[in-house]
């Protein structure tokens, strides 16, 4: 069993779909715009389906591995795209960071920190 995409419903899919793209990377894989429905792939392999409908928050997060989060912080920044919250370190051995999307859908950036083992 291999998980195929994640599905978002979105209030305007253009400009979700445009968000994606820019700022995060992906690209269309299946365009159904007519029926609202649109397929992006990222830079990983990760699919991400957004529906036209009423966005439905609170329990969904997206969480995203990047190789430098200062260096994604900064690009994201010059691009008008700021975290909702303080950058965090946590004891599991990842640095953290949530923007959000159009809609307001959290949007998790981390990394991994060199972890010591004893």
């Amino acid at each position: 069993m291999t998980l195929y995409m994640i599905e978002l419903t979105v209030r305007d899919i253009a400009l979700s779909s445009s968000w994606y793209q820019s700022y995060l990377g992906f690209t269309i894989e299946r365009d159904d715009m007519a029926n609202g429905f649109i397929l992006l792939r990222g830079i990983g392999g990760g699919r991400l389906a957004i529906k036209h409908g009423l966005p439905q928050m609170g329990g969904v997060k997206l969480h995203f591995e990047v190789s430098n989060l200062d260096s994604e912080l900064s690009r994201l920044a010059d691009l008008g795209v700021t975290p909702v919250s303080p950058l965090i370190t946590s004891p599991e051995g990842y640095r953290r960071a949530i923007v959000s999307d159009p809609d307001g859908y959290l949007v998790v950036l981390f990394e991994w920190q060199q972890v010591n083992v004893y």
